[in-house]
């Protein structure tokens, strides 16, 4: 090596000086240094610079630096930024060609946090350093590390109109932060209340908004609007245009909030709320706002219902039902655990429990029908699944899951919708209804669907001559006979659909991360739309009166109950 670097060879004399600071011949290293070979002097500075004589590396770069080399300026640049030297530093870079002005000091005292820094150019006007302390704080608002983040932005200048969407950004990110984190909502309000910047006062506002405190986001608005904050008042004119909700449950304090099914009991006076992958559910009081009781089950929920009169409670997920007495949320009894398929449930008057594709006796804990089971047609569908089925086996048995169920009026029809699961967990969504007659197992027909599913939700309608689809390519609503009658909107699609009592009206909702998030209520004669409700939902009910629609949100962890009273004249 020392001969090709004695030879002027640039690969030589780069593996030289590392090698010889490798071997603590740091003596050799300073000489070469001495006499020209600038490997060898950005060697030993970075040899000073591990060492802590951060004064004495910068001596060595700025050698290079006036030598004309741009990578040692730009190192310099850095070295004296962290130094403290800002100017100074800029100063290096803005000598160089603008081609290579790669090093931005202000990202790199962003990325080395030193914002103390950064707040000494912000104050001398540098727009880097501006833009580069905004995106830090987005940064440490997205680690949830508020106050810093609430601390930095206080000096962005609010008259700058680069930054109009910040307080939007920072929302989206609180959005995000799922049940578990949402108290880190009110967190960040208190600290925001301290702040009298306008940007962040917005911030508290729409926060406010998401956590259901209307009364106290509209002041904060109305406070900004006196002032001239135009994006306040935009906002504040859509909060006095909203809808305001009848009652809100905070279930956000009791459960984690995946919601996959919202349920009445029959006399309207209790809600159960289901929160699948958590394994909970929550009976609410509507008269206290408050929860009867809570639930813990053993496996993942996928839909929840109360019998027909009021006293008993059910929830399935994927074959595995349980059921409990509704007044008191004691255990009674499971059912079907054994059974790998099905999420849906209902009860049939007589004390029947149709658990996904199969029918107990919910009394003595008996199964009384295995849809298609011991027919041909079960036989043939049996094959196409497992190969190895018992006679009594559903018709949609191992590797095939209901996904949704829905019983119609007078317990005189079932649909079921299902998807294929591999052996390797990839999916296959069945792009058909199939409805089935409940009190003799007999298979009516198959409605087919348009578009591609999954199929999320169904419904029938009171008179039973209509089901609503709702999947992700689309909501229908399509007549028994297996003909569409109407597609519901061209917005994609809904993840829940539910009918109301009298039949007049048809609600249809979307989850939050959906570019059509919201609930929407349509009329099912004509298919227009009546109404929306600008509030995501995963799960909705009508109320047994039909005065109040239930919407779950698992993106706030609010279950709110709206009045339906203005589409229904509208409807």
């Amino acid at each position: 090596m020392r001969r090709l670097a004695d030879a002027g060879d640039p690969q030589g004399c780069r593996q030289l000086a590392a090698g010889l600071v490798r071997a603590g011949q740091v003596g050799e290293v300073e000489a070469r240094a001495v006499n020209g070979d600038r490997y060898a002097r950005r060697a030993l500075a970075d040899w000073l610079v591990r060492q802590g004589r951060i004064d004495e590396a910068i001596g060595q770069m700025r050698v290079l630096a006036e030598g004309g080399n741009p990578s040692a300026s730009r190192r310099l640049a850095r070295l004296l930024a962290g130094q403290g030297r800002v100017e100074e530093a800029i100063s290096h870079l803005q000598r160089l060609p603008e081609r290579d002005r790669s090093a931005n000091v202000s990202g790199w005292l962003s990325s080395q946090g030193r914002f103390d820094l950064l707040r000494q150019l912000t104050a001398g006007g540098n727009t880097n350093a501006t833009r580069e302390l905004e995106w830090a704080a987005v940064k440490l608002w997205r680690a949830t590390r508020l106050a810093a983040a609430i601390d930095l932005l206080t000096d962005i200048d609010p008259g700058c109109s680069s930054y109009d969407n910040l307080d939007t950004v920072m929302v989206n990110i609180a959005n995000g932060w799922r049940v578990r984190r949402l108290h880190l909502r009110d967190e960040a309000i208190e600290l925001l209340g301290a702040v009298a910047h306008p940007t962040l006062r917005r911030v508290r506002a729409r926060l406010l908004l998401a956590q259901g405190r209307y009364d106290e986001a509209a002041a904060e608005l109305r406070s900004l609007t006196v002032n001239g904050d135009r994006a306040a008042e935009g906002i504040l004119s859509a909060v006095l245009r909203r809808e305001r909700p009848a009652l809100e449950l905070r279930a956000f304090e009791h459960c984690a909030g995946d919601f996959r099914a919202v349920a009445f009991s029959p006399d309207g006076g209790m809600l159960a709320t289901c929160d699948g992958n958590n394994h909970t559910i929550i009976v609410w009081n509507l008269e206290t706002g408050r929860p009867s009781y809570t639930l813990r089950t053993s496996a993942w929920i996928g839909a929840i219902a109360f019998s027909n009169d009021g006293t008993l409670l059910a929830a399935n997920g994927w074959g595995q039902a349980a059921v409990w007495n509704a007044a008191t949320g004691e255990h009674l009894r499971d059912l079907g655990s054994h059974i790998r398929h099905g999420s849906g449930v209902a009860f049939i008057a007589d004390r029947t429990l149709v658990d996904g594709c199969t029918l107990w006796d919910i009394t003595a804990g008996e199964r009384l029908l295995a849809l298609g089971g011991g027919s041909a047609d079960a036989e043939r569908r049996a094959g196409q699944t497992s190969g190895q089925q018992a006679a009594d086996e559903p018709a949609v048995g191992y590797g095939v899951r209901v996904v949704a169920v829905a019983l119609g009026p007078d317990d005189q029809m079932l649909a079921i919708s299902t998807e294929t699961v591999h052996s390797d967990w990839t999916r296959e969504w069945n792009p058909t209804v199939q409805l089935w007659n409940p009190a003799t197992g007999e298979h009516l027909r198959d409605l087919h669907i348009e578009g591609h599913p999954p199929v999320r939700s169904l419904a029938f309608i009171p008179d039973g001559s209509l089901v609503a689809v709702a999947g992700d390519s689309g909501a229908w609503l399509m007549d028994i006979v297996g003909e569409r009658v109407q597609r519901l909107g061209d917005r994609g699609g809904a993840d829940a659909v539910a009918f109301h009592p009298d039949g007049h009206l048809v609600a249809t909702a979307r989850r939050h991360y959906w570019f059509n998030a919201g609930v929407r209520v349509w009329n099912p004669t004509t298919g227009s739309l009546i109404g929306e409700l600008d509030t995501p939902a995963n799960a909705i009910a009508f109320s047994p009166d039909g005065a109040f629609l239930a919407t779950a949100d698992e993106a706030s962890g609010l279950v709110r109950l709206w009045d339906t009273a203005g589409w229904q004249s509208r409807g």
